[in-house]
């Protein structure tokens, strides 16, 4: 059985003429470096992916390409169609699901109102912005978000509630 070398780089992967001190191997034969260790020691792939992969850390020190289960990975997004902001008041709820929930509650999200219309004039610093996202829930088992909207102005706005969501 060959021995193993480890060998340290700071380039990326390439192929390396060496000959193999057990002599399990043609002299020359080649090498290819598949992971590197950083001065961290946060252990890395230095192949490259393949479409859709991301990188994880498999251990405290270990990272490694994977492709995300579950039909989405890391970051998903979900948006409303044109919902109607009654003036002075409050909508909602509104229910947003994901398209394939995230495994679980673990995630973060940024949840924004985007107009449907010409913008209302100049707004001053009590009316700006006129509507705007006021309380956001997470769904049960990472499936999505319920969200209120707010609309300080004294006219109805539309506009579209749009979600991206994280995995933590």
């Amino acid at each position: 059985m060959p021995n193993l070398i480890s060998l340290s780089t700071e380039l990326g992967p390439q192929l390396i003429d060496m000959a193999l001190l057990t002599g399990a191997a043609p002299a020359n034969s080649p090498v290819f470096v598949t992971q590197v260790t950083m001065p961290d020691g946060v252990v890395y792939p230095t192949v490259p992916p393949t479409t859709g992969q991301v990188i994880v850390a498999t251990s405290p020190t270990v990272a490694a390409w994977q492709t995300p289960g579950g039909g989405g990975g890391a970051t998903k997004t979900v948006r409303s169609g044109i919902t109607s902001f009654t003036q002075g008041g409050v909508v909602g709820p509104i229910t947003l699901s994901f398209a394939t929930p995230f495994a679980d509650n673990n995630y973060t999200v940024s949840v924004t109102v985007i107009g449907d219309e010409t913008a209302p004039g100049t707004p001053t610093i009590t009316q700006f912005p006129s509507v705007g996202v006021s309380y956001v829930k997470l769904q049960a088992s990472g499936a999505g978000v319920v969200v209120w909207v707010a609309n300080n102005d004294s006219i109805a706005h539309s506009g579209i509630v749009s979600v991206i969501g994280i995995h933590d």
